[in-house]
């Protein structure tokens, strides 16, 4: 930005004090009227007297003191002025009664006035400097001469040469009203080039005043940030100093934690060790306690034979928990190996179970008289007692290898299946596994039979869904798969264990047992090659390879419409 001279104090006073001296204070620059120049002829004749000279040549003299011209503007202005004081003093007295006549001059001058207005609107367009170079030609001294100069040589000075001329020229009236027109422009051209500068002096303080808000918001900017810059080089400060303390203390706390976990480690091998050593124990204790269980009921069910014998002179009530301490020990014998001794006291046991135990009448020879007392008798297999009689027949079916005594056996389960306390009897006793031991084809006359009693539990009940997650395991499924390989099988039994297999399918877990024992291969070579006129067993096998996800529903359709 170009630095802006700074307008000189005084300088629009000047330049009023000339306005209100030639009567234009009130009118447009550009017009030049003389129109209240009778109004004003009275303060000019008024610059006429003694006082006012000497107030005046003063003036001159005060201002021709001034030799620092640094400002060209404002002495040109002075210097204007003073000489159109000194053309007032010596021609405005001698043409006042002249200046009737220029009033037919006016349009002349009008005409002048409006081509000098034109000049001066272009000279306003200008921009600052060109309007400098323009007014320093205009001004009526060099600026190397100073005002005494000025003023002491009154032949140099335009302005006396053109008072001079008017006292003896006669055409008075044509002179001066072009030196004031002059005189009148060059004001007027510095008038517009300070009011150009005051302008501009204007917005430039303006801007300054902008920059100046701009720097000190900027400054207390700058004020705020560094004192934030400085909290924060203190916070800094504090926070690096307490992380270091956490960092030690946590150096330490993971030295301490480093070695309580060694000491952990150390403690947890040796549990480790004492826990492995403890269960090693736990597993030979269990198998000590298991042999010794064995032998236990080895030895015990010799006497629990012999103690059956005396189970008439017990009461009733006490029967079913003893032939259910039989029955449960019986079954702890399947996990074990039954000694080559025991077959014979099963047997015995067996039988006493299916027959019932009757004693003899014991005769007493006394002095006096002989009484005998009658034959008492306890009935377990053939006992109208329900849960007895259900007890009896499971031992029965788990000691007795006679085929008749089984037939027997298995016609009483089945009509004892055919109750709902049987059935849940069943269920209670875990009735599966002793069923399954005679589902072999070693024991074809008592095949069906036992196909039957199984048949039962599957009828629509409460126990039916028991019953099928009782089957699902692999002893069933494996005595299953080896009985379907045994050729020539009736075909009763294989109806009636397809209905068993078609149920045991309907459960999605059973899908992998079916697999595993390849059960499903064999069902569909069954579906293969049986016969058309055995619809019932085409159904079920159907039934089971849809439920197993081998078959369409379209080939079950189609072979029930067959």
């Amino acid at each position: 930005m170009e630095p802006r001279v700074v307008k000189p104090p005084g300088q629009d006073l000047v330049v009023e004090r000339l306005k209100s001296l030639y009567g234009l204070g009130a009118r447009h620059l550009a017009e030049y009227d003389f129109s209240n120049f009778d109004q004003a002829k009275w303060k000019r004749r008024s610059l006429t007297s003694p006082d006012d000279l000497d107030i005046f040549s003063s003036g001159d003299k005060v201002g021709s003191s001034l030799r620092c011209y640094s400002d060209g503007r404002k002495h040109c202005t002075t210097l204007l002025c003073s000489s159109f004081k000194q053309l007032n003093v010596n021609c405005l007295d001698d043409e006042l009664d002249s200046f009737q006549d220029l009033k037919q001059k006016e349009a002349k001058e009008d005409l002048i006035e409006n081509d000098y207005g034109v000049s001066t609107s272009k000279i306003t367009k200008q921009s600052f400097k060109d309007i400098g170079k323009v007014a320093q030609p205009t001004n009526l001294a060099a600026n190397s001469r100073n005002w005494t100069e000025c003023c002491s040589d009154a032949s140099d000075c335009p302005l006396r040469r053109v008072s001079y001329q008017t006292s003896k020229v006669p055409n008075k009236q044509r002179i001066l009203p072009y030196q004031i027109n002059q005189i009148y422009d060059e004001l007027f051209q510095i008038h517009q080039k300070l009011q150009c500068e005051t302008a501009a002096q204007q917005e430039f303080a303006e801007e300054l005043q902008k920059r100046e808000r701009f720097l000190v918001e900027r400054e207390q900017l700058l004020f705020r940030h560094e004192t934030a810059l400085s909290k924060i080089k203190g916070v800094e400060e504090e926070v690096l100093t307490r992380f270091q303390i956490i960092k030690e203390q946590h150096s330490a706390e993971v030295e301490h934690l480093t070695e309580v976990l060694k000491e952990r480690n150390k403690e947890s091998k040796r549990l480790r060790s004492s826990f492995d050593a403890l269960k090693e124990l736990n597993d030979n204790l269990k198998k000590q306690v298991r042999s010794i269980l064995v032998y236990t009921r080895f030895q015990l069910l010799p006497v629990i034979t012999e103690q059956l014998q005396w189970m008439p002179f017990v009461n009733a009530k006490l029967h079913q928990p003893f032939v259910k301490f039989i029955y449960w020990s019986l079954r702890q014998l399947d996990a074990g190996t039954q000694h080559s001794t025991m077959t014979s006291t099963l047997r015995r046991l067996g039988e006493d179970i299916f027959k019932g135990v009757v004693t003899k009448g014991i005769q007493d020879n006394s002095l006096d008289h002989s009484v005998e007392n009658k034959p008492k008798a306890a009935a377990f297999f053939k006992s109208s007692n329900l849960p007895l009689r259900f007890l009896s027949t499971l031992i029965v079916l788990k000691t007795v290898t006679q085929a008749d005594y089984l037939a027997q056996a298995f016609d009483s389960l089945c009509l004892d299946l055919k109750t709902d306390e049987g059935k849940i009897l069943f269920l209670e006793y875990q009735a599966v596994p002793v069923i399954l031991n005679h589902l072999r084809i070693s024991s074809k006359g008592l095949l069906s039979n036992v196909i039957d009693s199984l048949l039962q539990m599957t009828v629509e009940s409460k126990s039916l869904q028991p019953f099928l997650e009782a089957c699902s395991n692999t002893l069933f499924f494996r005595t299953c798969s080896v009985l379907l390989r045994t050729p020539k099988l009736d075909l009763q039994i294989l109806e009636k264990l397809s209905i068993i297999l078609q149920k045991l399918s309907k459960i999605k877990s059973n899908k992998k047992l079916f697999e595993l024992f390849t059960i499903h291969l064999m069902l569909q070579e069954m579906q293969r090659t049986t016969h058309p006129e055995h619809a019932f067993l085409c159904i079920n096998l159907n039934s089971t390879l849809f439920n197993l996800g081998l078959t369409k529903c379209n080939s079950l359709a189609s072979s029930a419409s067959h």
